[in-house]
C-alpha cells in the first residue's frame, strides 16, 4: 500500500505539544508552574500584591510563550510530501532525494493522537500519518498490518 503524506502545521503542532507535555517532562512543568503560583500567592503579604501578580502573570506568560514557540516551529518546518510504501516487510519512505527503509522491529511504538498515527522511531523522532491521508479501506489495511507485524506492547490502543 502506498500513502502520500504532506504534513500540515496543525498536525506538527499537535504532535509537538503532545510530545512536550506528555510524560515526566510535562508533569514536571505543570507541577513547577503550580508550585510557583502557590508560592507567589502564599508570600503575597511579604512581597506585596503587585509583585505577586507580576510573578503569576510571568509564569502564565512563560507557559503561553512555550505554546507559541512550538506553533512557530511547526509552521517553519519543511513539509515536503513523503511517499510511504507499507508492506509486511516494513515501511519504505521517500522524500525528495532521500529514501529510507524501516523494518517493523525498528519501530519503538505506534500511537494515535488526535487523528494522527505516530510511528515512533525514537523518543523525539517519528513519522506522522494523519487519518485524512487514508482513502477507502486503506486505514483498515494499515491497522491490520500494524496488528500483524507489531507486538501488542508497541501498539497500545490501536486495533484493526
Amino acid at each position: 500500500m502506498d500513502l502520500r503524506v504532506k504534513i500540515q502545521p496543525k498536525e506538527i503542532f499537535i504532535y509537538s505539544m503532545y510530545n512536550f507535555w506528555a510524560g515526566l517532562r510535562g508533569i514536571g512543568c505543570i507541577i513547577l508552574t503550580v508550585l510557583v503560583i502557590i508560592a507567589a500567592a502564599a508570600s503575597e503579604e511579604r512581597l506585596g500584591t503587585q509583585v505577586t501578580n507580576l510573578v503569576i502573570l510571568g509564569v502564565i506568560a512563560l507557559t503561553g510563550f512555550q505554546i507559541f514557540a512550538i506553533w512557530k516551529d511547526a509552521v517553519k518546518l519543511d513539509k515536503e510530501e513523503i511517499v510511504f510504501h507499507i508492506g509486511d516487510e516494513g515501511i519504505r519512505a521517500r522524500q525528495a532525494n532521500c529514501k529510507g527503509e524501516i523494518s517493523w522491529d525498528k519501530l519503538v511504538k505506534v500511537k494515535k493522537i488526535a487523528g494522527i498515527y505516530v510511528l515512533y522511531l525514537g523518543r523525539d523522532k517519528a513519522y506522522l500519518m494523519p487519518k485524512r491521508v487514508f482513502r477507502g479501506s486503506e486505514e483498515q489495511i494499515f491497522l491490520s498490518m500494524l496488528t500483524r507485524n507489531l507486538p501488542q506492547e508497541k501498539r497500545r490502543g490501536i486495533r484493526a
